[in-house]
């Protein structure tokens, strides 16, 4: 996939496996649940992550 261990993409899908193998949630209680995990994934994804792009990263390890 070409991105970083610790990318939104990585994250997202970490949250996605973690509910996937709990067993004894009910559907409201899942999606109630996973919405607010969301909401600070998302604010941390806001906040902290810079989208690069190809040769940003190139030339960021050169300078």
């Amino acid at each position: 996939m070409n991105t970083p261990v610790v990318s939104s993409r990585s994250l997202f899908a970490v949250l996605l496996m973690g509910f996937a193998f709990q067993s004894e949630f009910s559907a409201g209680v899942y999606v109630a649940a996973l919405f607010q995990s969301l909401v600070p994934l998302g604010v941390i994804i806001f906040v902290f992550m810079k989208v690069h792009r190809n040769g940003e990263i190139i030339s960021s390890y050169y300078n």
